[in-house]
C-alpha cells in the first residue's frame, strides 16, 4: 500500500499516513466499490460520508483517499457518463480534508 504525507490544520508535524488502514475497513470499501463498478459514483460518495458522520476514524478517511484516487483515474468524459464531475470530485475531497482537518497533502 502507499502513503500519504498530511499536513494537519494548526499543526507544524507532518502526518505520514499509512493507506494500509483501508484494509482494516473491508466492508465499506467493498460497498464504495460495488457502488463505483455499478457507475453510482454520486451513491458511493454519499455513503463515504454517511459512514465518516457516523465515525470519524482513521479507517474511513483511508478508505475515502483511495475512493478519490479511484475516482481521479476517470477522465472527464468517464465522469459525465456517471453523472458526475472533476469539480464534485474536487469538493468532495476538500470536505473529507476539511473533516479530518487535513491543510495541505504533500
Amino acid at each position: 500500500m502507499g502513503q500519504v504525507i498530511l499536513k494537519k490544520k494548526d499543526e507544524d508535524d507532518l502526518l505520514v499516513y499509512l493507506l494500509k488502514n483501508e484494509a482494516k475497513n473491508v466492508e465499506l470499501l467493498r460497498e464504495l466499490m460495488s457502488l463505483y463498478n455499478e457507475g453510482k459514483i454520486n451513491e458511493a460518495e454519499n455513503l463515504l460520508f454517511l459512514k465518516i458522520e457516523s465515525n470519524r476514524s482513521n479507517e474511513n478517511f483511508a478508505t475515502g483517499i483511495l475512493f478519490y484516487q479511484k475516482l481521479s483515474l476517470l477522465t472527464d468524459e468517464e465522469l459525465k457518463t456517471y453523472d458526475f464531475s472533476l469539480m464534485e470530485m474536487a469538493e468532495g475531497f476538500a470536505e473529507l480534508c476539511k473533516i479530518y482537518e487535513i491543510e495541505e497533502i504533500l
